[in-house]
């Protein structure tokens, strides 16, 4: 006989027979069989409640059938917890032959007679679920609805919606406002919140000390963000006096919760001697257990590892290669540099100029200095599209020396200094090579500009000079601001 053919009371007699279901039962609903009876005869509670018993299964085995039968016997009476249980099973797939609009239909019913878990599950759906058009307005609404009967996750996700300014105003008052609320009931991730705020002095005079509080509580009750950023406060001494060890346990606490920042500066640590010993095969494992999680930042960390052999672990340019590529292809503009420098000199990959000609106008494009000095040079010497191109050379000669790249310095003084891709000037040609030795002491070019100039000459080359500092200078104090 199938199953499904059982009478329910035989299934329940059976069922009573091996474990016992008082831990379940109200005073309201007497027995067991007496709450089946009453179920069967109509009564609306009995029904809802045999629903959660079948749906939870911890007395009588779990059988989502049954469970949502007697939920919506009870649903079909209006009864909002039904409705919700119903519609929250049936959006999760587990009712066949049960549209997504009857689903919401339940959910929305329920949450229109004041029902909080339905109201918060509303907004939660309308901002997150996929299978549902996304609908911000619609999901603040529902959250504030919810979060004025006091439903922490619901005042949480008002919080952020303010903070971030979904489906209303932004306001940073009315988020701290529903954090606060949230975290007096002890929800973590609004205690997480408010010590961000803290942190950064957002809606509160920045506070360390207060922030660390914040972190501090929830960290302790398993929160893993906030052990990632009380770690990161004992790292910088924020509110604390910096302690790189203490750093590390909660960095540990939070990277056996999966948290890949964590397990990135872990590796870090061991790659710097940060509170640890130096082991960078140590470093290595933690950046890929980083990598593993998705996070990008380590594999330029691998590369360079591998690319240099660092202690331990050994030079190996086809795995500094591999990780550069990845790093690269993300757009880190260190990876993109040291990618173009291996196909340039042929190391774990064909020599390839074209290639290291990509990667490198690839860095050079995001300021990267020294990418833009070996763009420069391979224009200048015709390694690109097999002739000279001093034009382009100049260019980002030019752009690398405005960084106070000495050797781009340099070659910007011998391209004014001999008339390539500019007219000769032997002042602008000084000009440079005085900036460049100041710095890397290379006098060889002030030596043959020397031959070339007279003395009024030299001293409007230093004059020139010393104005293209204060002018780098600037670049420098703008961009750090």
């Amino acid at each position: 006989m199938d199953v499904a053919q059982i009478s329910l009371f035989k299934r329940i007699v059976i069922a009573s027979l091996v474990v016992t279901f008082h831990s379940f039962l109200t005073a309201e609903d007497g027995t067991f069989e007496e709450m089946v009876r009453k179920a069967e005869a109509g009564h609306t509670q009995s029904q809802y409640r045999l629903g959660v018993a079948f749906k939870e299964g911890e007395e009588i085995g779990q059988d989502n059938y049954l469970a949502i039968k007697w939920f919506r016997k009870a649903a079909e009476k209006s009864y909002p917890d039904a409705q919700y249980e119903l519609a929250m099973m049936q959006l999760s797939g587990q009712s066949a032959h049960v549209s997504l609009k009857e689903a919401f239909k339940g959910l929305l019913a329920a949450a229109n007679k004041g029902h909080v878990e339905s109201q918060y599950r509303l907004g939660f759906t309308y901002a997150n679920d996929p299978k549902v058009e996304r609908n911000e307005i619609e999901a603040a609404k529902w959250y504030e609805l919810a979060a004025r009967q006091g439903h922490a996750k619901a005042q949480y996700e008002l919080g952020q919606a303010y903070q971030k300014g979904k489906g209303v105003r932004r306001s940073n008052d009315l988020a701290a406002k529903y954090y606060l609320m949230a975290a007096e009931q002890g929800h973590l991730d609004s205690h997480c919140e408010l010590g961000k705020l803290y942190t950064y002095g957002i809606n509160f005079k920045q506070d360390y000390g207060e922030a660390l509080k914040c972190y501090r509580l929830a960290a302790i009750k398993g929160h893993t963000e906030s052990m990632y950023r009380l770690a990161w406060a004992y790292g910088n001494g924020w509110g604390i006096e910096k302690d790189h060890k203490e750093a590390l346990v909660w960095y540990h606490r939070a990277a056996d919760n999966g948290h890949a920042m964590s397990q990135y500066n872990i590796g870090w640590a061991y790659e710097t001697g940060q509170g640890v010993a130096k082991d960078y095969a140590k470093a290595v494992t933690w950046y890929e257990h980083s990598v593993n999680l998705d996070l990008d930042l380590a594999q330029a960390k691998l590369g360079s590892i591998y690319y240099y052999g660092r202690g331990e672990v050994e030079k190996d340019y086809g795995k500094a290669g591999k990780w550069y590529l990845l790093a690269a292809e993300q757009g880190d503009v260190e990876a993109q540099y040291y990618l173009g420098f291996m196909y340039y000199r042929g190391q774990g990959f064909a020599k390839d100029y074209q290639h290291a000609h990509k990667w490198f106008e690839l860095a050079a494009n995001q300021n990267h200095a020294g990418a833009q000095y070996n763009l420069g040079y391979m224009y200048e010497i015709g390694l690109v599209f097999k002739y000279r191109n001093y034009v382009e050379a100049l260019k980002w000669y030019n752009k690398a020396a405005m960084q106070d790249n000495a050797d781009a310095q340099v070659k910007l003084g011998y391209m004014y200094c001999e008339g390539h891709g500019v007219s000769k000037d032997y002042v602008q040609a000084y000009a440079w090579a005085y900036l460049a030795n100041a710095q890397s002491q290379n006098s060889y070019l002030i030596k043959r500009l020397s031959k070339r100039m007279d003395a009024k000459e030299i001293n409007a080359g230093i004059v020139r000079a010393n104005l293209l500092q204060k002018h780098l200078a600037g670049l420098k104090n703008s961009n750090a601001n």
